[in-house]
């Protein structure tokens, strides 16, 4: 529905067209940093969790 927005409608929305499209504030892509970056962190004794960078990304999808 996003991508049928004509220039001069997102102009009247306050967008300039060659900077900034209704279309574009849709998230398709969301890039995730491999395991190796955001490893489990160790608590007390030997449970494991996972780190903040991980509970943020599934907050994100989930919503």
């Amino acid at each position: 529905i996003l991508k049928h927005v004509k220039d001069e409608e997102s102009f009247i929305l306050g967008m300039d067209p060659k900077f900034a499209r209704p279309d574009w504030m849709i998230i398709t892509v969301l890039p995730v940093p491999p395991l190796s970056v955001r490893p489990a962190v160790i608590m007390y004794g030997s449970a494991k969790n996972q780190d903040d960078l991980t509970h943020k990304l599934a907050d994100i999808i989930k919503s």
